[in-house]
C-alpha cells in the first residue's frame, strides 16, 4: 500500500494507541475480484501448463492407441410413390395413403430394420468377419475356438449353428456400425457403415442397398401377385360364363330361326336396352365394391392403406416398424425380462391391436357398400326382368335374344378391361419395385474417421485447462501462505505498510523479471549501498508510510518481529535503520534476539559483548556500542553472549532505564525481536515500545501464524503499525503492480530514485 493510499485513507491510520486497521468498502465484497483471479493463474501457471500438457499427451496416446475405423458411404434415391398396386385403375381408388415425408420415413426405418441387416449378414457371411467376431470366435454346436489375427475371414460355418445369442450380438453390432440419414429436403438418403477394416466397410453399405432394393422387388411384387390371383379367377369366371352365353345365343337362334333383328321400331326392346345398361353399370359396381372388399378382407395393411388413403394404418405401420426396431435392439442388449422391453413389447401389442381393428373397420365398411351395391344390383335386375318379361310378351324371341347378346357383350366387355388391367399390373409392379436407385456406390475409404484427431486434441486441451484449474483450485486450497498484500489485509484487518521484493529477482537483459544471484539472507544495509535500486525504494516507501503511521510525533522505539523464523526480520530491523539514517536521523539499531543473534556482523560491525552484559550489569551501553562501518548516524549493539534467561533479562528495569537513555540520546531505537510465536521476548519489548513492525514472507508465513502473532500482542494491548510483505515476487503475481514494476527502479541504467 502507497504512502498516497495511507495519507488519504484516514481509516487506515492509527486510532486510539492502536494499531492501523484495514476496513474494507461496501463495493469490494460485490465485485469479482478478476485481478486477484489472473494473478492466482500466473503464479500456478506451471500447474496450470503441466495440466495442459497432460490432456495433450492424454489425447495423443489416445489416437495413437484408438483403432483406426474407417467409413463407407453410399447415397441412394428414393423415388415417391407414385401408382398403385394395380395399375392405372382409377376406380379402384388404390392410391398411396402416406405423405412423402412418412414414405421417406418408412424407406429409412427398413433400411435400419434388423430383417435387411441380417440379409447383410448372411450374404457376406460377417459372423465370419474379424471386426464382428472379436479376437476369437467361438462356433455354436460345434464348440471350437478359432484364433483370427491378422485374418480376413474365419473358416465358413454354416449360418445354421448360429444361435439366438450370438444372432443378436451381431445385429447389435452391425446397428451399432451402421448410420442411415435423410438430406433435408431431398429424397437422397446416406448410408454410412464404420469397420476396422476399410474394404468391409464399403462392402457392406453396397450389399445393404442392393438387399434394399431386392426387398422393395419383393413387397411389391407379392402384393401385386396376390391381387392378380383374385382377378385372374374371376376372369376365368367370366370366360365361362361369356362361352357359355355365346352357345345359348347360337342355340336361341337356331332354335327360333332368328336370322336378323330391328331394334330401332321396338319401344319395349329400347326400354329393355336402358334397363340392360343400367343393370350392366350395377354389376360393374358390384364387381369392384366386391373386389375392394376381398383386398380388405385379405388384411394386407399396405392394400388397404393405398384402398383409404385418409386412414391411419400407414402411420400405425410406421410406429410398428420404429417400436418393432427399438424392441430388437433393447433386446439384443439388456435382454427380454429388462423393462424398457416389456414397456416396449407393451406398446407393439397396443399397436398390433389398433391395426387390427382398424383394419376390421375397414373391411367392414366396403362389406356394407358391397352389400349395398349387392342390393342395388338385385333391384335393378328385378327390375330388367320386369322389362324382360314384358318385351317377351310381346316379342319373347326378339327379346330374349337380345338379352342374351347383351350380356355376352357386356361380359366381353368386362372380361377385356380385366384382362387388360391384369397385363398391367405385372408392368407397374415393376415400375413401382424400382423405387430406389443407387446415385455413388461406396468406394473403399482411404482415410480413417476415427480417431478424430482434431477433435482428440481439441477435447484434450479442454480437458487439460480443466485439469489444469482444478490443479490451480486444490493448490491454492491446500496452500494457506500469505501471497499478497490482500492476503495479509483479510487475514489480520492490518494495513500492509510496506511491500519488499524479493531480491533474487531482478531485471534481465532484455528489461523483464529475472534471476541474479542477490539474496536476502546475505545482504546488509542495501538501502545506503544501493540507493537506487528497486529494493532501497521500497524501504523509503516503507520508512514514509511508518511515519504516516504516527502524524502527531515520530516513533522514538520499534520492535521489529515476525511470526516464525526466516521471514527477514533482521533485513528490514537493518534497512529501515538505514532509510532513517538517510532522513539524517540518530538510529540506535539493537539486536534484541540474544538466542541467535548475528545482526551486527551483517551491519558491519563486530559481535561481541552487547545487551546480554547491559543487562546484567557487566558493562555500560556506552562502551559496547558500536558504529556502523562506513555510516554515519546508526550505531549498533550487537546480542552479546547468549544468557540462560533472556526472558528475564529483557522485562528487567535494567532495560527500561537503558532505554529511557537511548531515547535522550538518539531519534530512534528499533530492536530486532526473536519470532513472536516462538518465545516472549518480542512481546516483553514491545511493551515498553512505541508500536511494532510485523514482518511476514510472501509464499512461507502461514496465515494461521500471522493471525496468532497478531492476535496475542493485540491481546497484550500492544500497538501494531502495520506488516510488512517481505520478499514479494511480483513476477508471480503479474498484474497487482502492473507490468511496469521492475522497469522504473533498477540499478545500472542511471536512473535515479526520487528522494524523501
Amino acid at each position: 500500500m502507497s504512502a498516497t493510499n495511507l495519507a488519504t485513507r484516514k481509516d487506515l491510520l492509527p486510532q486510539n494507541g492502536k494499531g492501523a486497521r484495514w476496513q474494507p468498502s461496501e463495493s469490494d465484497g460485490q465485485k469479482i475480484d478478476f485481478d486477484g483471479l489472473f494473478r492466482i493463474i500466473v503464479r500456478r501457471r506451471k500447474l496450470l501448463a503441466a495440466g495442459v500438457l497432460l490432456g495433450i499427451l492424454l489425447a495423443t496416446a489416445y489416437c495413437i492407441l484408438k483403432t483406426r475405423r474407417y467409413e463407407g458411404e453410399a447415397t441412394v434415391y428414393v423415388h415417391p410413390e407414385g401408382s398403385d398396386v394395380l395399375g392405372s385403375m382409377p376406380d379402384l381408388g388404390l392410391s398411396s395413403g402416406m405423405d412423402w415425408n412418412s414414405q421417406l420415413a418408412t424407406q429409412i426405418k427398413i433400411l435400419q430394420s434388423d430383417a435387411l441387416a441380417w440379409d447383410v449378414v448372411k450374404r457376406l457371411r460377417l459372423d465370419q468377419k474379424p471386426p464382428f467376431a472379436g479376437d476369437k470366435l467361438y462356433t455354436e454346436g460345434s464348440g471350437t475356438w478359432y484364433s483370427h489375427h491378422g485374418l480376413r475371414s474365419l473358416p465358413n460355418e454354416p449360418l445354421s449353428n448360429i444361435g439366438n445369442a450370438r444372432r443378436q450380438q451381431l445385429l447389435a453390432r452391425f446397428q451399432l456400425g451402421l448410420d442411415v440419414t435423410e438430406v433435408p429436403r431431398t429424397g437422397i438418403v446416406q448410408l454410412r457403415f464404420r469397420s476396422s477394416d476399410p474394404e468391409l466397410a464399403a462392402a457392406v453399405v453396397n450389399e445393404l442397398a442392393e438387399a434394399y432394393t431386392e426387398h422393395n422387388f419383393q413387397v411389391a411384387y407379392e402384393s401385386t401377385i396376390k391381387a392378380s390371383d383374385w382377378l385372374a379367377k374371376q376372369l376365368v369366371e367370366l370366360k365361362t360364363g361369356i362361352q357359355s352365353s355365346e352357345q345359348q345365343i347360337a342355340d336361341y337362334q337356331k332354335t327360333h330361326k332368328i336370322i336378323g333383328t330391328d331394334e330401332n321400331n321396338n319401344l319395349t326392346l329400347a326400354t329393355l336396352d336402358d334397363v340392360s345398361k343400367q343393370y350392366t353399370d350395377a354389376q360393374a359396381d358390384r364387381i369392384m365394391k366386391e373386389a375392394k372388399y376381398r383386398l380388405a378382407k385379405s388384411g394386407n395393411p399396405e392394400l388397404i392403406g393405398m384402398l383409404v388413403p385418409d386412414s391411419v394404418l400407414p402411420v400405425l405401420r410406421t410406429q410398428e416398424a420404429d417400436i418393432q426396431n427399438q424392441l430388437s435392439q433393447a433386446t439384443a442388449i439388456y435382454g427380454p425380462n429388462y423393462p424398457r422391453v416389456v414397456e416396449l413389447k407393451k406398446q407393439l401389442a397396443q399397436v398390433n391391436a389398433s391395426l387390427a381393428k382398424e383394419t376390421r373397420d375397414i373391411e367392414a365398411r366396403f362389406s356394407s357398400e358391397y352389400e349395398a351395391s349387392l342390393n342395388t344390383e338385385n333391384k335393378i335386375k328385378g327390375n330388367f326382368d320386369q322389362h324382360q318379361q314384358e318385351a317377351l310378351s310381346k316379342s319373347q324371341n326378339f327379346s330374349e335374344y337380345s338379352r342374351l347378346r347383351r350380356e355376352v357383350d357386356t361380359s366381353r366387355d368386362i372380361y377385356d378391361d380385366l384382362l387388360r388391367k391384369l397385363r398391367e399390373a405385372g408392368v407397374m409392379a415393376s415400375l413401382k419395385a424400382a423405387n430406389i436407385d443407387v446415385v455413388d456406390a461406396a468406394p473403399v475409404p482411404i482415410k480413417p474417421v476415427e480417431p478424430a484427431m482434431k477433435l482428440a486434441m481439441a477435447l484434450g486441451l479442454i480437458g487439460g485447462l480443466f485439469m489444469g484449474f482444478a490443479g490451480v483450485v486444490v493448490a491454492e486450497a491446500v496452500d494457506q501462505s500469505l501471497k499478497t498484500p490482500d492476503d495479509v489485509e483479510l487475514i489480520t484487518s492490518l494495513p500492509v505498510i510496506g511491500v519488499i521484493p524479493n531480491t533474487a529477482v531482478g531485471r534481465s537483459s532484455n528489461g523483464r523479471p529475472g534471476r541474479t544471484a542477490v539474496k536476502q539472507e546475505a545482504m546488509g544495509i542495501d538501502v545506503l549501498t544501493r540507493p537506487n535500486s528497486q529494493f532501497s525504494e521500497s524501504f523509503r516507501t516503507l520508512r514514509t508510510s511508518i511515519m504516516l503511521s504516527f502524524p502527531s510525533r515520530p516513533p522514538k522505539s520499534l520492535v521489529v518481529t515476525s511470526a516464525l523464523p526466516g521471514e527477514g526480520k533482521s533485513t528490514i530491523s537493518m534497512n529501515v535503520a538505514g532509510t532513517l539514517v538517510q532522513r539524517g536521523a540518530r538510529v540506535l539499531l539493537v539486536d534484541a534476539d540474544m538466542r541467535r543473534g548475528r545482526l551486527a556482523s551483517r551491519a558491519g560491525a563486530q559481535e561481541g559483548d552487547g545487551l546480554t552484559e547491559c543487562l546484567s550489569g557487566l558493562r555500560r551501553w556506552t562502551d559496547v556500542v558500536q558504529d556502523a562501518s562506513g555510516i554515519a548516524g546508526l550505531r549498533i549493539l550487537s546480542a552479546g553472549v547468549r544468557p540462560p534467561n533472556p526472558a528475564e533479562l529483557l522485562s528487567s528495569d535494567k532495560l527500561k532505564e537503558m532505554l529511557e537513555e537511548w531515547q535522550k540520546n538518539f531519534d530512534h531505537v528499533i530492536f530486532d525481536a526473536p519470532p513472536a510465536l516462538v518465545v516472549t521476548d518480542a512481546v516483553v519489548l514491545a511493551l515498553l515500545c512505541d508500536a511494532v513492525l510485523l514482518v511476514a514472507r510472501s509464499g512461507v508465513t502461514h496465515r494461521s501464524a500471522l493471525r496468532r502473532s497478531y492476535e496475542m500482542l493485540l491481546h497484550d494491548g500492544i500497538r501494531v503499525a502495520g506488516v510488512i510483505l517481505n520478499m514479494y515476487n511480483p513476477a508471480g503475481d503479474y498484474g497487482y503492480y502492473g507490468s511496469n514494476y521492475y522497469s522504473y527502479y533498477h540499478e545500472g541504467e542511471g536512473v535515479k530514485a526520487d528522494r524523501d
